[in-house]
């Protein structure tokens, strides 16, 4: 579970990066895309390139919020203190001990 983790947030920083690098300059310098039809390449022209950027920055966000969450789920492995389930089983069991020397 702990190697899914680290992969899941590797191929996701890849892929952030990718979006990040390559699709925000391409979307923001033009009007048209560029096409590979059959090894020629033609300008789509008519295409919605400024919904293609929102949708672009959409999954930016997105990714970046799945990056995070799996930060999190990472420091919840590796760091047993650092979940609420943890402090309730620390309590529950104070009080089984507190009982138990009671009897």
């Amino acid at each position: 579970y702990l190697l899914r983790t680290v992969l899941e947030i590797i191929v996701a920083l890849i892929l952030l990066t990718y979006s990040i690098i390559e699709g925000i300059p391409i979307l923001d310098d033009s009007n048209t895309i560029v096409c590979d039809v059959h090894s020629y390449y033609f300008e789509c022209s008519g295409q919605p390139a400024q919904f293609y950027i929102y949708i672009l920055y959409f999954t930016i966000i997105i990714t970046s919020c799945y990056i995070l969450c799996n930060i999190y789920n990472l420091m919840w492995l590796t760091l047993p203190c650092f979940g609420k389930l943890s402090r309730l089983m620390t309590t529950y069991m104070r009080n089984m001990r507190e009982l138990a020397g009671e009897a």
